[in-house]
């Protein structure tokens, strides 16, 4: 269901002119790691995120 779900929103955008998708993903979620890999994204950078304690 995921995988279709990333596809079909996809699909969507370039129907709406997007040339690029950006997704974001916890370095630990390996399932959601492995599934954008299956669909051909690939990691461009990482984010660094702050709280205050």
């Amino acid at each position: 269901v995921a995988g279709w779900l990333v596809r079909m929103a996809a699909l969507w955008a370039q129907e709406q002119g997007a040339t690029r998708i950006a997704l974001a993903v916890s370095r630990d979620n390996a399932a959601a790691r492995g599934l954008y890999d299956r669909l051909g994204f690939a990691e461009l950078g990482g984010y660094a995120y702050w709280s205050k304690a």
